[in-house]
């Protein structure tokens, strides 16, 4: 995203959007539409883009909370080691 204009910014973002498959692709629209229409009532509301970020980012960027044990074990280092 270091580019140099808005339009390469657009076009890289255009790029990536296009690999993306049709079910997240759909996804990411509905959401984006979401974040927008809660950004632009943001007197009444107090949801500036900056707040929208904070609020949503960490739920979109963070793994499922149930993960298999044996992904869980590769996450946080930990062997999974069996009771006798």
């Amino acid at each position: 995203m270091e580019k140099t204009s808005r339009q390469e910014s657009l076009a890289a973002l255009k790029e990536v959007a296009s690999k993306l498959p049709d079910a997240n692709l759909l996804l990411l629209r509905n959401l984006l539409s979401l974040l927008r229409d809660i950004s632009r009532n943001v007197g009444m509301s107090k949801m500036t883009a900056g707040n929208l970020a904070i609020c949503v980012a960490p739920n979109l960027l963070s793994p499922p909370q149930e993960l298999p044990l044996d992904v869980l074990a590769l996450e946080t280092g930990k062997e999974d080691k069996k009771v006798m």
